[in-house]
């Protein structure tokens, strides 16, 4: 589902997206959607965030736990021009859905009574 547009730029500032980086980006968008594969370190947070500077709308980022959560935060305030209002975090201590949500897969994907409540929200386009 395409997200309500939100002005998200890079902010390059003493940094620019590697080579490597930029055709992710690039090979992300020409075909619609994929996954990044690269080793740890080596920048797939700024891929996204490149990403999500491309679609300039709000975004949902899936992630492992709430570390991983707080790391995206930290890393897209610093090197975007979203402030830490502008995104919510959805997990299981937290339930902020913003312009630009970070949740958990096990919050998602938490099955209550045969239905998915959490994942039904961002469904419903309520959500993020």
């Amino acid at each position: 589902m395409d997200g309500e547009a939100h002005p998200i730029e890079l902010v390059e500032d003493g940094w620019a997206l590697r080579p490597y980086q930029k055709q992710a980006v690039e090979n992300f968008w020409h075909g619609g959607s994929g996954v990044v594969v690269l080793p740890c370190g080596a920048g797939k947070t700024l891929v996204g965030a490149g990403s999500m500077a491309q679609a300039k709308s709000t975004t949902l980022i899936l992630v492992t736990n709430t570390v991983s959560a707080r790391q995206w935060k930290h890393e897209l305030v610093k090197r975007t021009s979203l402030t830490e209002d502008e995104i919510g975090e959805y997990s299981g201590t937290r339930k902020e859905i913003r312009p630009v949500t970070i949740a958990t897969y096990q919050v998602l994907t938490t099955k209550r009574k045969g239905v998915y409540p959490h994942l039904e929200l961002f469904d419903s386009g309520t959500g993020a």
